[in-house]
């Protein structure tokens, strides 16, 4: 979630015509206005603000508070709180109707801003947080693993991670559990992969000097459009890639802009 919202600081610096909203829930509010509010105690004033919505934690189960997914969730508490992500899905709609953004920038998990966007006209451009290898790695573990190849091998098994730029090998008990047990949480990742799929692009939190051939890997095999410009420390360096990524990036949402007006 920081990641993002830093990213979301770093376009709202790019002059006068860029205005940020970033939708959250109230838990997660408490946690990203820390950095927003630094921002403005700095001095460093531009167009960012958030519009917070309640998270429906008592229609899924779950205890106030726990709004977002983590390693340290359980399956079915990652599973409840995409159903209230899914129950969120009309009020953030209607904050996209009235607000008739240029751009989504929406994380994996919200696959239907998806439709919004084509409905509206605009791009979506879903974020990812992680490396460029993990996602290369998580696609080679998709195409040649699954639970029954899984299950077939002792844990202490080395297998392979087939076409990667480098030979990579794991033990089949480091392999994850996705691929290993197929799981309520199974299906909602298949779906919201798809739609990654179907965006205009990717905005990954990386930088090419640290992974290049795994940014190529991901352009190239997966054929996926991606922008690295992260961290956000060097999207604001002039000179450096990130900020060459970003920088291509804003001409392409702009010219984007004035075809559609």
């Amino acid at each position: 979630m920081i990641p993002m919202v830093d990213m979301a600081r770093v376009f709202a610096k790019h002059g006068d015509d860029v205005d940020v909203t970033i939708i959250v829930t109230k838990a997660n509010a408490a946690v990203i206005n820390k950095n927003i509010d630094g921002d403005f105690n700095a001095g460093r004033h531009h167009n960012i603000r958030t519009h917070v919505l309640p998270f429906p934690s008592a229609e899924v189960g779950l205890p106030e508070g726990i709004e977002s997914f983590s390693s340290e969730n359980s399956d079915e508490t990652n599973a409840a709180i995409h159903q209230a992500q899914l129950l969120l899905r009309k009020p953030m709609e209607q904050v996209f109707y009235d607000m008739r953004p240029d751009c989504i920038v929406a994380d994996l998990f919200y696959p239907w801003t998806l439709e919004v966007a084509n409905q509206l006209g605009i791009p979506r451009l879903a974020f990812r947080g992680g490396s460029y290898f993990s996602l290369c790695a998580e696609h080679s573990v998709r195409l040649h693993y699954n639970s029954s190849s899984s299950n077939s091998h002792d844990n202490d098994d080395v297998v392979s991670l087939l076409g990667l730029p480098h030979k990579i090998e794991m033990l089949t008990s480091q392999l994850p559990e996705w691929s290993k047990t197929t799981t309520s949480f199974t299906a909602i990742m298949d779906r919201l992969r798809e739609t990654e799929e179907k965006s205009y692009g990717i905005l990954m939190n990386s930088f090419h000097e640290l992974e290049s051939a795994y940014e190529e890997h991901y352009k190239t095999t997966m054929g996926l459009k991606a922008w690295s410009i992260g961290p956000a420390k060097m999207a604001l360096e002039i000179g450096g890639s990130s900020h060459a990524n970003l920088m291509a990036l804003i001409h392409d949402l702009n010219s984007l802009k004035s075809m559609r007006n």
